[in-house]
């Protein structure tokens, strides 16, 4: 009995802990074990001596150690813990362009597919923002339970990829356009504006183009394709019958074969070798260096064909001051038809107008019946219906602003006559020789070329158009 006694105060023990660290220091558990007999029970502050001699000093979760400790026994408890760094995040570029070409036909409304409107052209305005830079980030740095500094990874800064015809903002965030152009990404990866757009044809393969700046085919325009250029147009190769208009000058190293449909635009001038049934409207003047040949030509300037053959031959040929060509006409008495010292489109202005009016007057009489079939019942002691009344009503208001829009187109179709009557300004050159079936206009009075005549000037003189001979300008 007394050896069994003994035994049992052996087994009197205290309570055990343990404490670990895991291999990163981000963490610290405890383990308790209960005591034995009557031996004694752990502590909060064992547990605190233990962190102590350890050296954890982050992280402590004092609830969690104090609910181990109340509960007597634990197993891996998790009494600490802190925090990872936090690397810094890299810089990012975010474009506000497209920097690929998807080449991809417009779908029309009714389903079907213009493979003429590719998109190929991102336009860009000055001022844009083509790039915006989210700044590279710094991090958190992070720390471990014995309170070591854990150092963060700050973020990789990206530079912002600046080209030609761009400039970078004061915050050195935004990548600015500080040019009208294409956005593209160069071959050294940096964003550029470029003012000129080349291309190698106008074709299926480019579709239809019309850019913030200029233009330049180093080849041809093809039927049917448009060109629109807010500056200038510069073609080395034929142009058939396509639509080409630009802000400024177009420039045609061959020509226009504009089969009847090949119309030509420009705001200033327009210059060219030939052009054969094609339209030509130029702000300034028109310059052609071999041919026009039956074409509608109107210029603000003058129209000036010379070089080799320097021929006007067919159609229409308009200027506002003059018009200079070498052959006019042909043996054949092809109608050419000259007309200057007018706006060129002055007689278009007025032909809209009479046409106008006429739909001005047609509507009156339309409405002059309207008033009087109601009238009339009036007038025969009737009396209208409150639903007749107000259509009554307003047919009298229509009546009297339809009165005041045919006045209205008068006066300004009167305005208009009145400056083609009194223009006298203007004067066609002949150098050599000016053939039969040719009209030369000035102003309102016309002179139909009868005979073959050389080296002629055409002017008004004392109300009549009056031939002299050329001698230089």
């Amino acid at each position: 009995m007394e050896e069994e006694h003994k035994n049992m105060e052996n087994t009197d023990q205290d309570g055990q802990l343990d404490l670990q660290v895991s291999p990163d220091r981000m963490q610290a558990y405890l383990t308790i074990d209960p005591p034995l007999g009557n031996g004694q029970t752990i502590s909060v502050d064992d547990v605190n001596q233990v962190l102590h001699k350890m050296k954890v000093t982050c992280g402590i979760l004092t609830q969690e150690i104090e609910k181990a400790v109340q509960s007597g026994k634990c197993t891996r408890t998790l009494i600490a813990l802190t925090h990872k760094p936090q690397n810094g995040e890299d810089a990012i570029l975010n474009l506000h362009f497209k920097s690929f070409k998807d080449n991809k036909p417009q779908i029309l409304e009714d389903g079907t597919v213009d493979y003429k409107q590719l998109n190929t052209v991102c336009n860009i305005k000055k001022g844009s923002v083509l790039v915006t830079k989210i700044p590279a980030t710094s991090g958190e740095d992070g720390v471990n339970v014995l309170g070591q500094i854990i150092k963060a990874r700050p973020g990789k800064d990206k530079p912002i990829p600046q080209g030609k015809n761009t400039m970078v903002d004061d915050e050195g965030l935004h990548l600015i356009a500080t040019a009208n152009g294409q956005v593209g990404i160069n071959e050294w990866g940096k964003v550029e504006v470029n003012p000129i757009l080349e291309v190698r044809d106008v074709d299926y393969h480019t579709g239809n183009i019309d850019f913030i700046g200029t233009v330049i085919v180093k080849g041809r325009v093809y039927d049917g394709f448009e060109v629109k250029a807010a500056e200038n147009i510069e073609v080395f190769g034929i142009v058939g019958s396509a639509y080409l208009q630009a802000g400024k000058d177009v420039v045609l190293h061959h020509g226009l074969a504009g089969k009847d449909k090949g119309f030509i635009k420009a705001g200033q001038n327009i210059h060219a070798k030939f052009i054969e049934n094609g339209i030509l409207d130029a702000g300034e003047n028109i310059k052609i260096n071999e041919a026009v040949m039956h074409s509608r030509i109107m210029a603000e300037g003058q129209v000036e064909v010379e070089g080799r053959k320097g021929l006007i031959v067919g159609g229409l040929i308009q200027a506002g001051k003059l018009i200079i060509g070498k052959t006019i006409g042909s043996e054949f008495a092809t109608r050419t038809v000259l007309e200057v010292g007018i706006r060129p489109k002055l007689r278009d202005e007025i032909a809209e107008l009479e046409k106008e009016k006429a739909l001005c007057v047609n509507n009156l009489d339309k409405t002059n019946k309207g008033i009087s079939l109601l009238k009339g019942i009036l007038e025969k002691g009737g009396k209208l219906p409150s639903d007749k009344e107000d259509i009554l009503r307003k047919l009298l208001i229509t009546y009297q602003q339809l009165l005041n829009k045919q006045k209205e187109l008068e006066n300004i179709m009167t305005g208009l006559k009145k400056e083609i009557v009194e223009s006298k300004n203007g004067r066609v050159i002949v150098k050599e020789v000016v053939f039969p079936g040719v009209i030369i206009t000035i102003g309102n009075t016309s002179l139909p070329v009868r005979d073959r005549q050389t080296a002629s000037t055409f002017e008004m003189e004392e109300g009549c158009v009056q031939r002299g001979v050329f001698k230089g300008y």
